[in-house]
């Protein structure tokens, strides 16, 4: 039997998600989530964030990333690569799906 894997994405930069209303979405789900997920400390996650949310929770919520490395360490949390901006690939040209695997 294989074992149950419980999996969290993290997408800063959603289309449906206007910029100006990330900050509700980091304090209503990100950072209540996260915080859950460091007083259990009885379950494994794979998480998955995108380059450019990584870019904007290091300028922008510098906190969220500190989070997650305290998950990291604790192994509670293993981070799992994506793309860059977590497009379609298969509808890119080659040239800017290397682009966002390279960046």
């Amino acid at each position: 039997m294989l074992p149950i894997v419980n999996g969290l994405f993290l997408n800063a930069q959603y289309a449906e998600i206007p910029p100006q209303d990330l900050p509700k979405v980091v304090e209503k789900s990100y950072r209540p989530i996260l915080k859950l997920l460091l007083k259990r400390q009885r379950e494994k996650f794979l998480f998955g964030l995108t380059g450019r949310s990584i870019e904007i929770l290091v300028k922008d919520y510098p906190d969220i990333i500190e989070l997650i490395n305290q998950l990291v360490k604790k192994d509670i949390l293993e981070i799992v690569g994506s793309s860059y901006s977590n497009p379609i690939l298969t509808f890119l040209p080659e040239e800017s799906k290397n682009r966002q695997i390279d960046k």
